[in-house]
């Protein structure tokens, strides 16, 4: 069962499906691959997302990601309608609502990279990992590798140690830095 609010974002993406995209450009762009400069899997952002939203285990978490990028486009009417509809406090219908959000959106988008890019690591992190399970080789190579971000939180905690002038958390970092060295090579 989908949720109340996730019925707000399905029927913004369902105008979004019916719109004319013969300029080949969708109306929140392309999702790519993370980290390449050119992707052979470029998907429309609105298609994914609405997948997303459709098929999550909670359809309310993925539709309140969304909506919260959608209040950061710049539109103030945009921002305030996705924020009811992220708050459920919405009393607008979900596909007049839908309507009013598509039509603000034609007039003036904004800035519509944040839900582009949120496409695009939902893309890279959840959908092409999937595409090519068990492979040693992701399907395409990244320029940009995805950071481990418990080696970089030791890092930190190091870093904070080290700053205050203790030599054992100097000598940690150190050999830290040659094991990532090692590993990396």
């Amino acid at each position: 069962m989908v949720s109340q609010v996730a019925t707000y974002p399905l029927a913004l993406f369902k105008l979004m499906d019916e719109e004319d995209t013969s300029a080949k450009q969708p109306p929140l762009g392309f999702a790519k691959r993370a980290g390449t400069e050119s992707s052979t899997f470029n998907v429309p952002a609105h298609s994914l997302l609405k997948a997303l939203v459709s098929h999550a285990p909670s359809a309310e978490t993925m539709a309140k990601e969304f909506l919260a990028e959608l209040g950061k486009c710049g539109n103030p009417l945009v921002e305030t309608l996705a924020e009811e509809a992220y708050q459920g406090i919405c009393t607008t219908a979900p596909d007049e609502w839908a309507d009013i959000v598509h039509q603000k959106l034609q007039e003036s988008p904004g800035d519509l990279s944040n839900i582009t890019q949120l496409g695009s690591h939902y893309l890279s992190h959840l959908v092409i990992p999937f595409r090519n399970p068990g492979e040693k080789k992701t399907p395409q190579d990244s320029i940009h590798p995805t950071p481990n971000c418990r080696r970089i939180d030791e890092i930190e905690e190091l870093l904070k140690e080290a700053n205050r002038n203790s030599q054992s958390a100097l000598k940690d970092l150190a050999s830290f830095n040659q094991l990532t060295d090692q590993i990396l090579a």
